[in-house]
């Protein structure tokens, strides 16, 4: 699943970031599993403690995200959290 306009991912912690453009992203929240594609609505949501996945072609991968925030705009996604770890498979 390729995109003509791939999404810009940037995970902030307060000891790291981490920068990648995706086709696709999903996050847990406050209110449930989110995912977000190309052309997503604006938002912002908090973040419940869980595993990230970011699809990037074929390709999946896992993150362990502590609480936070996550904001969408203009194919754009920024996520400020306490914790970043790479992580297995859901």
């Amino acid at each position: 699943m390729s995109s003509d306009l791939p999404l810009f991912v940037r995970i902030i912690t307060p000891n790291n970031e981490m920068t990648e453009n995706v086709d696709a992203a999903f996050f847990h929240t406050k209110v449930g599993q989110i995912g977000i594609l190309p052309k997503h609505a604006a938002l912002v949501s908090v973040l419940e403690p869980g595993i990230a996945k970011l699809k990037k072609g074929d390709k999946e991968y896992f993150y362990s995200l502590g609480e936070g925030f996550v904001t969408v705009e203009k194919n754009q996604i920024i996520v400020l959290t306490s914790s970043l770890q790479k992580a297995e498979k859901e």
